[in-house]
């Protein structure tokens, strides 16, 4: 049903004549946040069990996740990476504490609240990985609750159903006792992790998703158990903790509202690293071009869905992790991959967050990752107040498109309006939808007429990523470019802007 109507909306679009761009406006996040946040996640090494290279699943060790935080300390946290997200793997996957709470892996991490704060020296925030429900085994054995009169198994009816996490999922929809134990099991957990210092709880495989999946094999929502951690958190020693719900999340009605109330953030995605192919062979390389075009899409959907209804925007949508800050094997995008790839979180405003190997990372993509003048544009504008939308630059629709018009604003004293113009290219991969079709090959002019953007009269027109002025425009801006290329512009009004 979620599936349905999502996509029910998105075919309106399709349906519907040529419309004029929209504006969306953010509102602060159930947490109080009004910016995205900018860091790094473990996952993307996690999950990249290529042989050759020393990732996957031996990668989550005490030392490697320091040289990763020394490198992001010394040479992204001034450029406002501050979060450091520690994913699956660093707590125990069987059991947790005398009292039934998630606990920390003491095999990997001998004091987990010990490297939170040598993070925290290094001027990093850290966030932690979970996934809903409590553990079998400590149902079973009916661990206390601690600070209540439960026990772990009032959490839900027996017999329990366990899902194939081991995890029996909280009743939240059963009241009274049963989901009264189920809050206090989540505010226990919170109050570790506000004692230990976490600034961001990732809370995983949540339902439902746009894609249909089950996830870990529940069923229903957890809706319940999100708004018992946005309650904990506001209660909490620690009431800023960011709050990721994941993964590819139903965004339609009336799914969405439950995720903008409890979340600061929500995954609209399905995951952008590659896995191994269903016949078992490793990706050679962490992320592929297509799951950019797919993810770009996503947000297209979205942005569509959410200009049919009249409210303002509440918590980031969340595209996933980004791999841009390696070369050769790790990453075989191209370099105008890599900054349209970039372009797209900066004008979007979503969290951004690296996936690559830090201790890796060569002079060209840092410049790229630290401009200062592409890094304003999200911190300023279109993460704290307005995103931006997308516009089909053939006929003004939002029907998907190979090239395609992604503009926000306008922002400041000045009207500026930031414009992202992109040649997609075509499929990569013919077994992934990126919603459009067509398949132009070669150079392409990208065209976006001032009709499009909803402005008028003559404007001083800057290349962002040249840091170059290119001169007046009275009715349009273009730029000829090849598959996979874009260019980031900044529109003044001339009356505004003085001499172009």
């Amino acid at each position: 049903m979620h599936n349905i109507l999502l996509w029910a909306l998105a075919l309106c679009q399709l349906l519907s004549p040529a419309l004029a761009l929209s504006r969306l406006w953010v509102v602060p996040t159930a947490g109080g946040y009004t910016g995205a946040f900018k860091g790094w996640s473990s996952f993307p090494l996690q999950s990249f069990r290529t042989p050759g290279f020393p990732y996957g699943d031996r990668f989550l060790t005490e030392d490697n996740l320091r040289a990763q935080a020394q490198a992001q300390a010394q040479r992204l946290l001034v450029s406002g990476y501050n979060y450091f997200m520690i994913d699956s793997g660093w707590s125990l996957g069987d059991s947790g504490d005398e009292n039934g709470r998630i606990a920390s892996n003491h095999t990997i991490f001998p004091s987990f609240p010990g490297f939170i704060a040598e993070l925290h020296n290094m001027g990093l925030k850290v966030g932690v990985y979970i996934v809903p429900g409590v553990f079998a085994s400590d149902y079973n054995a009916k661990k206390p609750i601690a600070d209540s009169s439960f026990k772990i198994n009032d959490v839900a009816p027996s017999p329990p159903v366990v899902n194939n996490q081991g995890r029996v999922k909280i009743a939240f929809d059963t009241p009274g006792r049963t989901s009264d134990a189920g809050r206090a099991w989540v505010k226990s957990n919170v109050k570790k992790f506000a004692d230990w210092g976490v600034d961001l709880i990732k809370i995983d495989f949540l339902l439902p998703h746009t894609s249909g999946e089950v996830g870990n094999g529940d069923s229903g929502t957890h809706f319940g158990e999100v708004k018992a951690y946005r309650d904990a958190i506001s209660a909490s020693s620690r009431p800023r903790m960011w709050l990721q719900e994941s993964y590819a999340l139903a965004i339609g009605e009336p799914d969405l509202p439950h995720w903008r109330d409890t979340g600061d953030s929500y995954r609209i995605s399905v995951d952008i690293n590659n896995y191994p192919s269903p016949s078992s062979t490793y990706p050679s390389t962490m992320v592929s071009w297509f799951a950019v075009q797919r993810t770009v899409e996503a947000m297209r959907i979205y942005i569509s869905v959410q200009l049919t209804i009249s409210r303002p925007l509440k918590g980031f949508p969340d595209l996933d992790a980004m791999m841009i800050a390696n070369t050769g094997a790790l990453n075989m995008l191209s370099a105008v991959q890599r900054r349209t790839y970039f372009s797209f979180w900066i004008v979007t405003g979503v969290p951004i967050y690296l996936g690559d190997d830090l201790t890796r990372l060569d002079a060209g993509n840092l410049g790229l990752l630290t401009d200062s003048e592409v890094i304003a544009i999200h911190r300023d504008w279109t993460s704290g107040q307005s995103p931006a939308v997308y516009v089909n630059p053939k006929d003004g629709s939002r029907n998907p498109s190979q090239l395609q018009i992604w503009a926000a604003g306008p922002f400041g004293s000045k009207d500026e309006v930031i414009v992202l113009l992109i040649n997609m290219g075509c499929a990569e991969d013919p077994n992934v939808n990126i919603g459009y079709k067509e398949c132009l090959r070669g150079n392409q002019d990208v065209v976006a007429t001032f009709d499009k953007l909803q402005i008028s009269g003559r404007h001083c027109n800057r290349d962002v990523w040249a840091h170059r002025d290119t001169g007046a425009a009275d009715t349009q801006i273009s730029r000829v470019m090849g598959e996979g290329e874009s260019v980031l512009f900044k529109l003044t009004p001339k009356a505004k802007g003085g001499n172009c």
